[in-house]
Parts: structure tokens; sequence; C-alpha cells
């Protein structure tokens, strides 16, 4: 897995996306080791000091800045410095640039997602989060991430809000994952969000339904199938990306009763190696995956 994100429960539990942690941007595969350090500087070089040249030499300046100050975060990303990388980067909370803030929003997401976090902290890291990722669209509409990480910091902050915001935000985060998928179409994140959102639209409770018929005209609706889809193709994307995509392909065969594809594939999540505390949580534990296997004999 290409580290990890976000944190997200069951799909059960949550009309849109799951409180699993999702694979992020720019992390290593697997987590199983952190990105390399960034490359030193010559000595005296003081990239940020104001050079001569004026307003263009400023702006040229501020760029080098902006540009070492990503290439640090994703360091402390790769490494999984979760609360220093969120300490970096909140000092740009006023930033121009779209890298910056959705890499912020990203980090205080991730920081909602410790369990050192009180209740009330995570509730305005899912404000401030969704605040940073809208500021980065507007910066910048053409930002495949920015548009992922709106998308998914609208869900976590339609937690707070509702079952009636949160069904009528689905229809928008799926346009976001959408135009993220439209903007990379190798982004085998935003292809499995999908997929995720399908998946629980598709098993959503028929009393909730019933509650999304009398909110919405037209409530959103998927199918098992249609999830599976979006599973399949986040795996051609990029292939043993994520150690959830394959779960969730045995899940979906399983509620297929496909069996036998239901057993290949979460026999591959239950091998997948366990480098982050994400792929260590209990829904990934061989004991639950054993147990789902079985219903696939």
């Amino acid at each position: 897995m290409r580290g990890s994100a976000l944190s997200v429960g069951s799909a059960r539990s949550h009309l849109l996306l799951p409180r699993r942690t999702i694979p992020g941007d720019g992390r290593c595969r697997g987590g199983a080791g952190a990105a390399p350090p960034p490359p030193p500087r010559p000595s005296g070089a003081a990239p940020w000091a104001a050079p001569e040249g004026g307003g263009a030499g400023l702006a040229g300046a501020r760029r080098e800045r902006v540009a070492e100050v990503i290439e640090q975060a994703d360091y402390l990303y790769g490494s999984g410095e979760t609360e220093k990388l969120y300490r970096l980067l909140v000092q740009h909370k006023n930033s121009e640039d779209a890298e910056l803030l959705w890499r912020l929003a990203r980090a205080s997401r991730d920081l909602a997602q410790l369990s050192i976090t009180s209740a009330e902290e995570k509730r305005q890291l899912a404000y401030d989060s969704l605040e940073y990722a809208k500021k980065a669209l507007e910066k910048n509409e053409s930002n495949s991430a920015a548009h992922k990480w709106y998308a998914i910091c609208l869900s976590d902050v339609g937690d707070y809000e509702g079952i009636k915001v949160k069904i009528g935000n689905a229809f928008i985060i799926k346009e976001h994952f959408e135009r993220a998928i439209e903007l990379n179409p190798k982004d085998a994140t935003s292809i499995h969000l999908i997929g995720i959102w399908c998946y629980s639209f598709a098993e959503l409770p028929w009393y909730q339904r019933k509650i999304a018929a009398m909110l919405f005209a037209a409530p959103p609706t998927s199918t098992y199938e249609e999830a599976l889809r979006y599973f399949h193709k986040a795996e051609e994307a990029d292939p043993n990306f994520y150690s959830k995509n394959l779960l969730f392909l045995g899940k979906t065969y399983l509620k297929l009763n496909n069996k036998k594809m239901a057993l290949l594939w979460l026999s591959k999540a239950k091998e997948y190696p366990a480098h982050t505390e994400e792929d260590k949580q209990r829904t990934l534990t061989k004991e639950v995956l054993m147990e789902q296997e079985q219903q696939a004999f």
C-alpha cells in the first residue's frame, strides 16, 4: 500500500466512506520504508532569503521555499511523522499554493485519526481539513489530489452533520472522485474510493434506503457489480497497491455469491504484509479473514 492517509470504520456503519485508512499520496508502498530524506543543501544556502532582482526574484524565492516545504512534508509523510508533518504544514494554512493546502488537509485528517486526539479535536480537525481542501480547489481546480481530499474530507464532515446532509453530499463526493480520476486516470486511490462509495450504497440497510427515499426524490444508489468494477479498475491501475482493495474484492465477490473468486482475493488480503498500523486493524487480522474465507467454501 502506498501509505495510509486516511483512517476510516466499517462500510455498514457509514453511508459513504468507511473509516479506514486509505492510501495517500507519495508514501512508499506498504509503508515498508520511509521516503529518502531530502538532499542536503549546500553550506550557507538560504533559499528563502530575499534575493536581488526585485519582484521576479522574490517570486522565485517563494516558489523555491514552497518546493522545499513540500519536499520536507513528503519526507515526514513517508516516515509516518504525523504530528511533525501537521506542525510543519499548519504554518502555511494561508498559503496560495494548492499543493501545500491539500497536503495540509491530509495531515489534519491524519492527526484526527490518532488515538491521542480527543473527540473535540477530531471534530475541529475534520472541519479544518475540509476548509483546507476547499481552499486548495479554489487555488487550482485542475489539481487531482485537491479533488480527492475534498471528497474525503466532505465525507468526514458528514458524520457530524446528520443523515440528510450526508446523503446529500454523496453526489458531490462522487463527482469530485470522478474529477480526480479524470485529471489523473492512474489514481488507484480515487478509483478504489468510488468502489467503496458504490459498495456502501449497495449494502445500505432497508430502513436507511427508506429514509433516503423520504429525503430525496432520487437518492444515490449503486450495486455490488458496480463496486466490483471499480475495485478491479483500481487494481489494474496499480496492482497490489492497497490491502483494503484486496479485501473489498473478496467481500464483494462474497456478496455476489462467487465463492471461488472471494477466496482468491481474501487469501491475497490475508497474505498482504502488515507494514502499517492500518494493516493491523481488526478487519484485516488473520482470524477475521479466515472466518470470511470459510464463508467462501
